[in-house]
């Protein structure tokens, strides 16, 4: 029993719900990756606020984003938002994702529904731990072996080298690179590619520039200097020999 020019409900109090949280892609560290977050309004009145990215650990806000949705009643009072969010630490992340109205004439009472936590894996990039090659001194003309071990939490998909061989005078900026890739037959741990020194290449120190990947598209790279030495080829002689032989009498 109630008066009928009365309404059941308060048409100035809205009630925005956070539904659930989800990434579209894996986060890496520098990167800006995006939580799609899920909402809805069961209030009668319009809702405006933002969608706030907090870090749990000190509370820092990390991202935030305006929002408006619709009165509980009318189409579109369901929606969806997107959040941009660029890490800066690698592994894993603990986040708040929270709306906060922001209206003057439309308030919220009921506040518990406002936020949901989750954890997030922040990819680093990969890690170059050793460069080497099978000897410290090469000739011209020479082939031989290089390694590179390297690591990353998401794994090590492609390993680039490049080398050249400086001159005691010449200048790594300038440089030019003989790019190839190198192969792995252990799940990306070790990586390996043959050098073959041209005979008319110049001497110096070898430097070798490696670039390595992960599957998330994350990559470092290491410049070694001072691998091994580069000679002058020793001289042989390949033409005609002619041999002397004195008899005694």
């Amino acid at each position: 029993v109630g008066d009928p020019k009365m309404a059941p409900y308060m048409s100035t109090l809205h009630d925005v719900e956070l539904l659930d949280t989800r990434i579209l892609d894996n986060f890496s560290v520098g990167q800006t990756g995006y939580i799609e977050v899920a909402m809805q309004n069961n209030g009668m009145s319009a809702g405006n606020g933002q969608i706030d990215v907090i870090n749990l650990q000190g509370s820092v806000l990390m991202s935030t984003a305006n929002v408006s949705i619709v009165e509980g009643s009318q189409a579109g009072s369901r929606m969806s938002v997107m959040i941009p969010l660029t890490p800066t630490q690698p592994g894993w992340l603990d986040v708040r994702v929270r709306y906060a109205h922001d209206n003057s004439t439309s308030f919220e009472r009921d506040t518990l529904n406002n936020f949901i936590l989750m954890r997030i894996w922040v990819n680093d990039v990969p890690t170059i731990e050793s460069v080497t090659c099978d000897e410290d001194e090469y000739a011209r003309g020479d082939s031989f072996l290089c390694t590179v071990t390297a690591s990353d939490d998401a794994g090590v998909e492609s390993v680039e080298m490049g080398w050249s061989v400086l001159c005691s005078n010449c200048s790594i900026s300038n440089t030019t690179w003989n790019v190839g890739s190198m192969g792995s037959n252990d799940n990306g741990t070790t990586w390996e590619a043959m050098i073959t020194l041209p005979i008319n290449v110049v001497t110096g120190q070898l430097a070798l520039q490696i670039t390595a990947r992960d599957n998330l598209g994350m990559e470092t790279e290491l410049l070694a200097e001072d691998v091994a030495k580069v000679l002058d080829a020793p001289s042989s002689w390949f033409g005609p020999h002619v041999s002397l032989s004195l008899i005694h009498i």
